[in-house]
């Protein structure tokens, strides 16, 4: 089935718990929306992939939700899960072009992710 939106994921950064804190675009005319913090964690055995949302702290809510039968949060979940599983591959050939991004602030993060959106027309 072809994805119904266009969503971007990439890693932020690699958490000591052993997930990667992602960030992801969802560049659909109709729905704009940028997501920091998301958590995923590779299958360790006992679990497959798990996917986090960003949550508020000190609480059970989640600061973003999605329903979970919707196209929406099955190709957001997958874009998340590939962009980790890339990181990793990276990560084992002992090379990682997301590096110089790992080291920017999140001001400079946001500032360079708006210019490779411009870049690309959006």
């Amino acid at each position: 089935m072809p994805n119904l939106h266009i969503i971007e994921a990439q890693v932020h950064k690699k958490l000591e718990s052993g997930g990667y804190r992602v960030k992801v675009s969802v560049l659909d005319d109709d729905i704009r929306m940028y997501v920091n913090g998301t958590r995923v964690f590779p299958p360790n055995g006992e679990k497959d992939w798990s996917v986090q949302t960003p949550g508020i702290p000190n609480s059970k809510d989640k600061a973003v939700s999605f329903d979970g039968k919707s196209s929406l949060w099955a190709e957001y979940k997958k874009a998340c899960i590939e962009a980790v599983q890339e990181y990793m591959r990276q990560e084992k050939m002992g090379s990682n072009e997301d590096e110089d991004m790992l080291s920017l602030s999140e001001s400079e993060f946001n500032k360079k992710l708006m210019e490779d959106i411009e870049k690309l027309g959006f």
